[in-house]
């Protein structure tokens, strides 16, 4: 009797530890068995050390406690009347600074590309960036055309008008 209570304390106590050390949204994996045993969520190889992660994501959908869905893929210059078809969905793990997020990864403000409704933060753990060298005066302008791309306008090829192309016809008689 008492081996069996101890027993069944034993298991219990398990129970609760493996419950508390359950993975969570941008944890370190190697495998989607890493991130759940329920097959819930999958670890994207992709990334620094694996990042536990829920595909396909949709607002609310998302641990709320640790994580919101992000949209990546989208057009940089947005078209409103059109569907990014490319655009795919990630939980993603919330942060306020990069102290919150493991090694390499930084804490990023994902602005609009958050996709939940009235999310607690849009800020969340990426892979950190590499410094980018920005141009002169800061600006990308990406929606807009390069100047080093323009091309000057070509004159115009003067058209033969209707005298000139009689002529040539009057001048092969034969002769």
């Amino acid at each position: 009797m008492i081996a069996r209570v101890l027993l069944s304390a034993t298991f219990l106590a398990l129970a609760a530890l493996a419950i508390g050390c359950a993975p969570k949204i941008g944890d370190e994996c190697s495998s989607s068995s890493d991130c759940s045993v329920q097959a819930d969520r999958l670890c994207d190889t992709t990334l620094p050390g694996g990042y536990c992660t829920i595909f396909n994501c949709e607002p609310g959908t998302c641990p709320e406690d640790e994580s919101v869905c992000v949209a990546f893929n989208g057009s940089v210059c947005e078209d409103p009347l059109r569907t990014p078809r490319f655009q795919r969905t990630f939980c993603m793990a919330r942060c306020d600074d990069d102290g919150d997020c493991r090694s390499g990864y930084a804490c990023i403000d994902m602005g609009d590309a958050v996709v939940d409704i009235d999310p607690p933060t849009r800020k969340v753990c990426v892979v950190r960036p590499e410094a980018a060298s920005e141009p002169e005066g800061g600006e990308r302008g990406v929606c807009e055309a390069p100047g080093d791309a323009d091309f000057p306008t070509p004159e115009p090829i003067p058209t033969p008008g209707p005298s000139d192309a009689g002529s040539d016809a009057e001048g092969d008689d034969g002769g």
